[in-house]
């Protein structure tokens, strides 16, 4: 009897442990996870792939999301984001990027041009499997963000990313690949974009790289 109820004491100890979060930043879902095949890439590196968001637009946007991140992890985080990318040119780079950085984790954020430009989500979400598939298959560890609902001067595009963002999701969910969610921490806080209504402020790239730094 003493030995069964030491068990369950030891049991439920370790629930709290997980709960509470003192396992290592992968986290207690982590647990049953084969460990991940980097190959020949280097898993301390990180490369992130995106628009204008991901590259920055200081001094108004302050510190880029991907530098953020660098501090956060310790680690390198390369910057790779083009200012006025589409998705359909991440896809069409990706290889090349995989193939000269050997990058163990890549980071994607597109689709906001892509959406401006009248891109259906559909097309965005294939241009972004791409990417992933690439990525899966030169062992790199890839995740994908969801956007921050456009407002303001952007308002006008904000249910289009909110639906971009469900599809988003799916096809992650598919390629079994973690999401950096990043649309419900900027619901209802205007205030970490810039007036344009889809840039990030300072804050606002806080908020993406946290975002990414809870997907890792």
């Amino acid at each position: 009897m003493r030995k069964t109820w030491d068990s369950l004491v030891l049991r439920g100890f370790l629930v709290v442990v997980c709960a509470l979060g003192f396992v290592a930043l992968t986290g207690c879902e982590d647990d049953n996870e084969a460990p991940f095949d980097y190959g020949d890439n280097d898993p301390n590196l990180y490369v992130s792939m995106g628009d204008s968001i991901t590259l920055g637009i200081e001094p108004f946007s302050g510190t880029p999301y991907p530098d953020q991140l660098a501090g956060m992890l310790g680690k390198t985080v390369l910057n790779y984001g083009v200012d006025g990318a589409f998705s359909y040119e991440g896809a069409g780079s990706v290889g090349h990027v995989l193939a000269n950085t050997r990058t163990g984790h890549l980071l994607i954020m597109y689709g906001a041009n892509d959406l401006i430009w009248g891109a259906s989500s559909a097309e965005i979400v294939g241009n972004l499997r791409t990417m992933v598939q690439a990525a899966k298959a030169n062992k790199t560890k890839a995740v994908v963000a969801t956007l921050p609902a456009m407002t303001r001067h952007a308002m006008h595009f904000y249910d289009a990313t909110l639906a971009l963002n469900t599809q988003i999701r799916q096809m992650a969910a598919e390629e079994n690949i973690r999401v950096a969610e990043t649309e419900p921490v900027f619901l209802g806080r205007e205030e970490a974009l810039l007036p344009d209504g889809l840039h990030p402020n300072n804050e606002g790239n806080r908020l993406i790289a946290e975002a990414f730094r809870n997907a890792l």
